[in-house]
């Protein structure tokens, strides 16, 4: 088996679902969680988009690779839904070829409850696309 990945480092759009006194704004993942989600509190966004891989063949198939993200994070794919990742240390993996179109819009979302919006001291965020052949 093969493997080839694509790091989705970035941009990311950042927006805090309804609070509009906190405007949205891009980052790069991996990132410090402090640096992303400061003092904030409520439910985060995170939106990328990327384009289908030109060389997929009829015999390959995708998959989400996620690492380091704590707490709970919806995952949706083109506006359906992936399986939901939690305290993801990682790899963890997500079968995506049947959700992969020319255009793909990835959104994660997490509530960040008050008390919760200082951890992880660390790093969190990394996503990979991965293309593999049997």
């Amino acid at each position: 088996m093969t493997a080839h990945r694509i790091r989705l480092r970035g941009p990311w759009e950042l927006q805090w679902v309804g609070n509009d006194a906190v405007p949205s704004h891009r980052v790069r993942l991996p990132a410090e969680w402090l640096e992303v989600v400061g003092n904030q509190v409520g439910v985060i966004r995170l939106t990328r988009r990327f384009h289908k891989p030109s060389h997929m063949g009829p015999g390959e198939r995708a998959d989400l690779v996620f690492q380091h993200w704590p707490g709970r994070w919806a995952v949706t794919l083109n506006a359906r839904a992936v399986e939901t990742i939690e305290d993801c240390g990682g790899p963890e993996h997500r079968a995506v070829t049947d959700l992969l179109e020319p255009s793909n819009v990835l959104t994660l979302e997490r509530r960040i409850e008050p008390g919760s919006a200082s951890m992880p001291a660390s790093s969190f965020g990394e996503v990979s696309l991965e293309i593999r052949s049997d």
